[in-house]
């Protein structure tokens, strides 16, 4: 049972349902459409749900219908009854008609006909050789036709295979596009990346070497300050004082003096043994290696202003700032770490300055790096640092003048220390008078001999001591950083110091110009690949179009072979309906055959029938000589015999002639009989043989058309494949063309990105080395430490004034040591050099293997090449296969037109049986199709009456209940200026829709108006109630009298 049945079953279930009756049958009907059931199948399960009626049905008359009955008019009942009395009037006389020519055929036409050959027989020969022939030549194209679909189906199978192959190769090509288009962007991100880290790290070094170099130009005016400011004390100190009868301090305690701080006013600075060294000799010791130290590095600091400053200006006026970067070098940490150092130094001095209660040491900051490398030169020295003491009671701390000594060691100083001298002198002058570091000569001398202020000496030698430590610590540290600033640039660029200004500035201007020309060819690189892509839209357009131009195509072509194979079965279904009707015909003839032999039999029984009446006669004559002999015994008998016999021969003779004129008006009628027979049998052959002739000849064109038309459409197809074809090769050129410039370009930004990957390997192969150094300059920072140290704790000694031979020795250990620093500076670069010709090596071997790459690619550009040869070769062969077939289809066509025309002689001649049959056949159907369409709507016309009824009482109702609800006024029929009593209104709801007071029959017009007032009373029920308006449709289909037509009409605009 399928699931439409079982929908309809379920609807009838739930129409028959008690419970559902309850509700209206609009409720139910759309119920019913809800659950997806159609109004044919709702009107199939309410004819089967609806109840047959017991009783007599209410007598309702259709509501004011207009229309008179007609008298006495024929229903179709009538003329079916006709039809089927002359249907069976026609069958029973083609029965008896049928009966009379059998009887005649089987009884009288044996006795008629001669036994030779008919023309019958010579008909079937003829008929069995055509069908023979016709076997053979259907065999034979059976036979080409499966050849030409095995032909057709492997050039399909070829066509197919060819497509894919171009379809695999569009889309290899499409994701060889996408992959170049993926690593274009990598290649694009990479450049990008590192287009934005070389600003930053250039920036991020030109900071720490701008940093480097301020701390190191204000450590060394600092240095200088101090050495300038300290410089003629220590001479006075060592001119005034006495070399002996002061002890000197303690080793351990010089030694301790860097690191701890010096006591407050609650510890006292003196020893616990009150031993003292003089203060002439501790300054003088303390300052001679200060003034050597400063007289050697001097050269150094006065080219240190200028490239810093060049540098600056080169990078921006080459290189923006760039925003901060994510990745922070290793060399900034460090920086870092070595920059606290100065700034724990000055916090330690400042503590350790502090005195007796109320001593405090105020250091001014030093200028910001962030102000640049261009505002150093505006930048003043480091201000020495002011210690705030208690005023003394001494009075030779007011005056301050320098000696003529401080004028000997400024001669001796460069011009450069000279400026710097004379902004320190220009500083300390309104410095405070309780500090006692730039006290005059004459004040200091005279406080020297007075013995109440050796501890302020003391403290004033401390202090020295530790700022010496502090400087002596940060000019080495300076030292190292321009050092490894040296380095850093010998190593990431071809500069050697910062000095070489110009040689930095081109540096930046081709880094600039380098980056300027990558960003202008990835921009040029971006509008082609913009291009491609517009290009390679262009590609998928036009190859949707001729793909899907190329399926219509093919569809085409399997529906013209769909064709073929449709007539193909039809002429084999014609062919085997020939040998079926050929096999009947053999069967008659054989029955013909066979009638043939039983009317022999008949005429050998005849025979046999009159031999034994002569016998008989010839029995009667020796009977009739034995009665002669018996003559004279009997002659009354003889006499007897001879009136019988006469008697008898009289009848005889009557019978006899009878029978002669029967037997000459039955040959007559006979002769009559086949005369018509034979007429009428030319008739209908010169009838079926000019209309066969006509059918041929009709058929005979339109295949000659079918076989031109064919034609033409198989030329434009394959002129269509071949364009195709060679639409599809200018394609593939183009896009091999294209792959080959995709494929160039991809080699070179393969190149590029290589090279700016070693590039970026080299830097952090270079940032690594310089790590490396950084490490070993603070190795060898910690071993001058320990130098220093071991200096100092020399120095503790008691020491005589240094000569001439010491200060030889100290400025020869000094050049030895620079120049094991410059051995080492050679040393790596040597290494330096050495790696540089290891990646000279390593470039020459990646370009060797590239040129590799590039002979493999060129080999495989052959190899494709060949291939698309190979491809060209196969669609050659192709095309030859196609035209052979052409040729072998046009044969067939042609053989098909000639089976066609001789199938169509062999169908006229069934035709005519045929079309007999089918129009009995027609007769009947239509007779069936009359019979089911009326009971159809009848069951109809009871189901409408049967709703109709329905909702006639609940439209009255309903309308009933509205009129005693509803406000006479707008709207209401009574408000018309010709408004009726209200009696029609009472009349619409009666049942039987009259008055059942009034006899009279009411009039035309006043008929008219009701049935306008009950129209609309009708139409504004359905229209105001919600759930009623789907059945108002069905209603005033009912009420105006629709057809079933109209009826779906209106539905179905619904």
């Amino acid at each position: 049972m399928s699931d439409r049945q079982e929908l309809i079953n379920n609807a009838v279930a739930f129409l028959s349902d008690p419970k559902s009756q309850a509700s209206s049958l609009a409720q139910r009907i759309q119920f019913l459409e809800a659950k997806g059931l159609t109004p044919a199948e709702i009107d199939l399960a309410i004819r089967q749900a609806s109840p047959q009626p017991v009783g007599p049905a209410p007598l309702y008359r259709a509501p004011y219908n207009p229309y008179a009955q007609p008298p006495n008019t024929w229903d179709w009942r009538d003329y079916f009854v006709c039809l089927i009395l002359e249907f069976i009037t026609a069958i029973v006389s083609g029965s008896v008609v049928y009966g009379a020519v059998s009887l005649f055929k089987k009884y009288v036409s044996p006795h008629l006909q001669p036994p030779d050959a008919t023309a019958y027989e010579e008909d079937r020969d003829a008929l069995t050789a055509q069908f023979d022939k016709a076997e053979a030549l259907l065999r034979e194209i059976q036979a080409e036709t499966a050849a030409v679909k095995a032909a057709v189906e492997e050039q399909k199978d070829k066509v197919d295979k060819t497509t894919k192959d171009v379809e695999a190769v569009v889309s290899e090509m499409r994701q060889g596009e996408v992959k170049t288009r993926d690593e274009m962007r990598e290649i694009r991100d990479e450049i990008n990346t590192i287009r934005d880290m070389l600003p930053k790290m250039i920036e991020k070094n030109k900071e720490t070497q701008t940093q480097s170099l301020a701390e190191l130009q204000q450590e060394l005016k600092s240095l200088k300050a101090l050495l300038l400011s300290r410089g003629p004390t220590t001479s006075n100190l060592t001119a005034s004082t006495p070399p002996i009868g002061r002890p000197s301090i303690p080793a351990w305690q010089l030694a301790s003096s860097p690191s701890t701080p010096v006591p407050t006013s609650n510890s006292p600075v003196v020893s616990p043994s009150d031993e003292r060294l003089p203060p002439a000799a501790s300054i003088s010791s303390v300052v001679d290696p200060l003034t050597n130290v400063a007289h050697v590095q001097e050269p150094k600091s006065e080219h240190d202003k200028s490239p810093t400053t060049e540098v600056e200006n080169n990078e921006k006026e080459t290189i923006e700032p760039v925003g901060e970067s994510a990745n922070v070098s290793t060399l900034e940490t460090d920086n870092s770490e070595v920059e606290e150092s100065p700034k724990e130094s000055f916090d330690d001095a400042n503590r350790g300055v502090e005195t007796k209660g109320e001593e405090e040491t105020e250091v001014e900051p030093a200028v910001p790096v962030e102000a640049g490398v261009d505002q150093l030169e505006n930048v003043e020295p480091l201000r020495s640092p002011t210690v705030e003491t208690e005023p003394t009671k001494t009075k030779d701390e007011d005056a301050s003048a320098p000696l003529p000594q401080n004028d000997a060691n400024m001669e001796n100083l460069t011009p450069e220390v000279k400026d710097d001298t004379a902004l320190v002198d220009s500083n300390a002058k309104p410095m405070s008078p309780a500090n006692g570091l730039d006290a005059p000569q004459d004040n200091s001398s005279s406080a020297i001999t007075s013995g109440a202020n050796v501890e302020e000496l003391q403290e004033r030698l401390k202090l020295v001591e530790q700022r010496f430590t502090d400087v002596s610590k940060s000019f080495k540290r300076l030292q190292a950083e321009k050092l490894a600033a040296d380095s850093v640039l010998r190593e990431l660029t071809p500069v050697e110091t910062l000095q070489d200004s110009d040689g930095l500035r081109s540096y930046l201007q081709n880094i600039a110009a380098k980056v300027e020309i990558s960003q202008e060819e990835i921009k040029r690189l971006n509008g082609k690949l913009e291009g491609q892509e517009d290009r390679l839209e262009e590609l998928r357009d036009t190859h949707r179009l001729e793909s899907r131009s190329q399926s219509e195509q093919i569809e085409s072509l399997r529906k013209q072979l769909r064709e073929t194979e449709a007539l193909l079965t039809a002429s084999q279904g014609s062919i085997t309906q020939g040998e079926d009707n050929l096999a009947k015909r053999q069967a008659e003839v054989s029955r013909l055959n066979e009638e043939v032999a039983k009317a022999k039999e008949l005429a050998k029984e005849e025979e046999e029938k009159r031999v034994k009446a002569i016998s008989l006669l010839k029995t009667v004559r020796q009977k009739l000589v034995k009665a002669e002999k018996d003559k004279e015994d009997a002659a009354k008998e003889l006499s007897a015999m001879k009136e019988k016999e006469n008697s008898q021969r009289e009848k005889e003779e009557a019978e006899k002639t009878r029978l002669q004129k029967e037997i000459d008006s039955a040959n007559a009628e006979r002769e009559v009989a086949v005369n018509g027979l034979k007429a009428q049998f030319d008739k209908e052959l010169a009838t079926t043989r000019d209309q066969h002739e006509k059918e041929t000849a009709a058929i005979r064109s339109q295949y000659e058309l079918e076989a031109v038309t064919a034609k033409s459409v198989h030329t434009k197809a394959i002129n269509a494949k071949t364009s195709r074809i060679s639409q599809l090769e200018t394609s593939l050129e183009v896009l091999t063309r294209d792959k080959n410039s995709y494929f160039d370009q991809l080699q070179l930004r393969q190149a590029e990105y290589e090279s700016s990957q070693e590039q970026v390997e080299l830097l952090r192969n270079q940032n690594a080395e310089m790590q490396h150094q950084i490490r070993e300059y603070a190795d060898q920072f910690a071993l001058l430490k320990e130098e220093l140290h071991e200096a100092q704790r020399e120095q503790g000694r008691p020491v005589v004034s240094p000569s001439s031979e010491d200060t030889a020795r100290l400025m020869s250990a000094v050049e030895a040591r620079y120049e094991a620093k410059l051995a080492d500076l050679k040393r790596v670069l040597q290494n330096v050099e050495k790696e540089r010709g290891e990646s000279d090596t390593e470039w020459a071997r990646v370009l060797r293997e590239k040129k590799r790459e590039v002979e493999e690619l060129k080999q495989m550009l052959g190899s494709a090449t060949r291939s698309k040869e190979q491809d060209e070769d196969v669609v050659g062969d192709l095309k030859t296969q196609i035209s052979s077939l052409q040729a072998a289809i046009q044969s067939k066509e042609s053989q098909i037109s000639r089976v066609s025309a001789e199938l169509a002689q062999v169908k006229d001649v069934e035709n005519s049986h045929e079309s007999r049959e089918a129009e009995l056949a027609a007769k009947i159907e239509m007779l069936e199709k009359s019979i089911e369409e009326g009971k159809s709507r009848e069951s109809q016309l009871r189901l409408n009456v049967k709703t109709l009824r329905e909702e006639m009482r609940k439209v009255q109702s309903s309308a009933a209940l509205l009129d005693r609800q509803r406000n006479r006024g707008v709207g209401y029929w009574t408000s018309r200026p010709d408004s009726a009593p209200p009696e029609p209104s009472t009349n619409v709801s009666s049942p039987s829709g009259r008055s059942s007071t009034s006899d009279a029959p009411p009039s035309k017009d006043a008929e008219e108006e009701v049935n306008l007032e009950y129209l609309r009373n009708v139409i504004l029920q359905f229209l105001e109630h919600k759930e009623m308006r789907p059945n108002l449709v069905k209603v005033l289909s009912v009420i105006l009298h629709f057809t079933p037509q109209e009826t779906r009409r209106l539905i179905a605009k619904v």
